[in-house]
């Protein structure tokens, strides 16, 4: 018997817009580092990644980011 039940309705929840990509900086470190958390359409659930400053840069640029909040 499996405890996992199987999804039958693919539906999405709400009607978010699948194509809205954030960041949230969190911080930025000394050693030239910045933590963020990039969502997809629901800025409540993000994804936290690490990256180069010059690796973010072109994460953001790839991804067409908003910018949330406060910047650090």
């Amino acid at each position: 018997m499996s405890c996992i039940n199987p999804v039958t309705d693919l539906a999405p929840a709400s009607h978010e817009d699948l194509s809205r990509r954030s960041v949230h900086i969190l911080s930025r470190r000394d050693n030239g580092y910045i933590e963020f958390e990039f969502s997809i359409g629901w800025p409540e659930l993000a994804l936290e990644l690490v990256l180069s400053e010059k690796d973010f840069q072109q994460f953001c640029k790839t991804h067409a980011v908003v910018l949330l909040g406060n910047q650090t």
